[in-house]
């Protein structure tokens, strides 16, 4: 009972020192972002949107000195080399756990430029963070259901033409383009309800990832596929936060973006489609391997 009340009263403290970080960093976005939308000028959007990846830079390395300072995790990473930050990247990763994001900020946090997230639109209203993902630009998706589709087809790859705007607004910068191919967050219930192929995935979706490359082809350096596992079992954020998280076991590979992918026609073109599934269907084919390895 008192090792219950000790671990809530220590994640209550440290989810008070990330909420602290957060509100440091994101009053100053809101101003810059503010003084963006109002005053138009080429040299002084550019200025805006450096300002502002420079503040959002700054509230990740908070986030990484604050797990540092509260967290005691036995981090075992392989990363390949070549991992440069002035590059353009592809990230694409498994998903498991809200502490995936903490992982990732990690690892890759100072190894690659500033990591821009495919995020669900609902994301928006998400306390502070919400205004911050629209004020950095972050690509924003909106899933609308089967049956919207086919009553308004004209919503049809809305969303991947905002997200495609996202990209190329900061052609003049590196970013990463970061993708948690499946969509969702892994549970058992889902891997059994799309009868998922694989033993430790769900199955993975092309289009964010074709979208990307279509938008900066010439820009992409390199993919980089990072995969993360719990050995002790998936944690929950609030697991995260008590310090119940023990291992982390991270494998980051840097794979060259094949020639033979398609750079258009993803949306219209069933051969885009497949050739695009037959890719990431390799990538996480060699990534649920690697999970039994890493899990070993």
């Amino acid at each position: 009972m008192l090792k219950t009340i000790l671990e809530s009263l220590r994640g209550a403290t440290v989810y008070g020192v990330y909420l602290l970080n957060t509100v440091f960093w994101c009053l100053p976005i809101y101003a810059l972002a503010l003084a963006k939308a109002l005053l138009r000028g080429p040299a002084w959007q550019g200025r805006c949107s450096a300002g502002l990846l420079w503040l959002a830079d700054g509230w990740i390395g908070g986030t990484r000195l604050i797990t540092r300072l509260t967290q005691s995790i036995d981090w075992q990473v392989r990363c390949d080399a070549g991992i440069e930050r002035k590059n353009w990247y592809l990230v694409v990763a498994n998903h498991q756990s809200w502490v995936d994001l903490i992982v990732l900020l990690m690892v890759l946090g100072r190894r690659i430029s500033f990591p821009k997230i495919f995020a669900k639109q609902q994301m928006l209203w998400v306390p502070l963070l919400g205004v911050a993902l629209w004020a950095l630009e972050f690509p924003l998706m909106r899933r609308y259901p089967k049956e919207v589709l086919e009553k308004h087809p004209e919503l049809r790859g809305r969303d991947l033409e905002a997200a495609r705007r996202a990209f190329t607004a900061h052609r003049g910068r590196p970013i990463s383009i970061v993708s948690f191919l499946e969509g969702t967050r892994f549970t058992a219930a889902k891997h059994q309800d799309q009868q998922s192929p694989y033993r430790h995935l769900l199955k993975p979706k092309a289009g964010g990832v074709a979208l990307a490359l279509g938008a900066l082809d010439d820009k992409i350096e390199a993919v980089v596929d990072l995969t993360i596992v719990y050995p002790d079992g998936v944690p929950s954020f609030w697991d995260f936060l008590r310090g119940r998280l023990q291992r982390v076991r991270v494998d980051v590979r840097r794979l060259a973006v094949p020639d033979d992918l398609p750079r258009s026609g993803y949306s219209d073109d069933p051969g885009v489609r497949e050739r695009f599934g037959q890719w990431v269907g390799e990538l996480w084919r060699d990534k649920d391997t690697l999970i039994d390895q890493l899990r070993g």
